[in-house]
């Protein structure tokens, strides 16, 4: 699965629609994650990485400190399971949305989106290169930015840059013949993921919150205009 960053979804399937089928996909048994990454080369992740950079800086490059401090309303919040995990809590019955006390779906900070969406990809490319030298381990190697520290448009800025440079510097860590055949077991219903799955998963998140951040910027340009 190739995914295009850049490119306009209108009149087509989102990018993160087209994540949610092909995790359902998956989840149901119908094709591999093995076989969907099977294609992707360690210069493909690279690329693929540029390219949500470059992306998600061009989205947030005129965010102001209102709309980092923007609390954006989200008709679609918990509305639905989102992460593979959640996915099958849920066939378990042992996941349920979450709502205010008023029922008020209220969405996330364009700073806790940020922070998310970076340490999933950090941590990915973080398991990659363990994975790719070779090392055996289990767990995660995952570390979020507290959010609620990202006041100003600057300091979110600041953020993605710092993330890219992270992820490119662990992408630079791979050895030059990388050990694609080091797995590691996280959700067993997809199986077993070696460098390019687990770094890849990162990739598949992101463009889960793109649209996402493209909407906490509309509410909060409508919201300075008010």
């Amino acid at each position: 699965m190739s995914f295009d960053f850049a490119a306009s979804t209108s009149g087509m399937i989102s990018h993160a629609d087209a994540v949610r089928e092909m995790r359902a996909r998956v989840l149901e048994g119908k094709t591999s994650y093995a076989d969907v990454v099977r294609d992707v080369r360690p210069v493909d992740l690279r690329m693929k990485t540029e390219q949500f950079f470059d992306t998600v800086q061009n989205i947030i490059a005129e965010a102001t400190d209102a709309a980092v401090m923007l609390v954006p309303s989200d008709p679609h919040a918990e509305s639905a399971p989102e992460t593979a995990m959640e996915i099958i809590a849920a066939k378990e019955g042992r996941w349920s949305p979450k709502t205010t006390s008023e029922g008020v779906k209220l969405g996330w900070t364009l700073s806790h989106v940020v922070a998310h969406m970076t340490a999933i990809l950090e941590d990915g490319m973080a398991c990659a290169a363990m994975l790719a030298r070779g090392a055996e381990f289990k767990g995660r190697l995952f570390y979020q930015v507290p959010w609620e520290s990202m006041t100003t448009a600057e300091q979110v800025q600041a953020r993605v840059r710092e993330s890219r440079r992270i992820c490119l510097a662990l992408l630079d860590a791979w050895p030059d013949q990388p050990h694609l055949e080091t797995t590691v077991l996280r959700i067993p219903e997809i199986g077993p993921l070696n460098a390019i799955g687990i770094g890849m998963s990162g990739i598949f998140h992101g463009p889960m919150h793109l649209d996402q951040l493209r909407e906490i910027l509309r509410q909060a340009k409508e919201a300075a205009n008010d």
